[in-house]
């Protein structure tokens, strides 16, 4: 096991993995939790909070999707409003807020004793 220049551990250099006389590329998959109803990170759509509320499946506000006039990201918007911070809204979901929950998963991951 080698440490990645990020300080994420990599179960396989980057040559591969080798099994009779077959080389195998090897890499990590993480799979970041986001609800398609509600657009928030952290569950998925059956154990969605909101579940019975009509929300856009756009940007996951209180609206129906065919009334979105624009497609905003809801984590950055709350994140706004709770923190009073200024992050860029205005972009799809998959954004640097999706990053910064991928890079979370990587540095949460244990993967034992090297």
């Amino acid at each position: 096991m080698t440490q990645g220049q990020n300080g994420e551990k990599r179960l396989f250099d980057d040559s591969g993995l080798y099994f009779e006389f077959s080389r195998c590329k090897i890499d990590n998959l993480f799979g970041v939790k986001q609800c398609k109803h509600c657009r928030r990170f952290g569950h998925t759509t059956k154990w969605c909070p909101r579940a019975k509320e009509v929300l856009c499946g756009h940007c996951g506000c209180d609206h129906p999707t065919e009334n979105c006039k624009e497609i905003i990201c809801i984590n950055y918007k709350e994140s706004n409003q709770r923190t009073a911070s200024s992050f860029d809204f205005k972009h799809r979901s998959k954004c640097e807020s999706f990053q910064k929950q991928k890079a979370n998963l990587v540095r949460l991951t244990d993967y034992g004793a090297p």
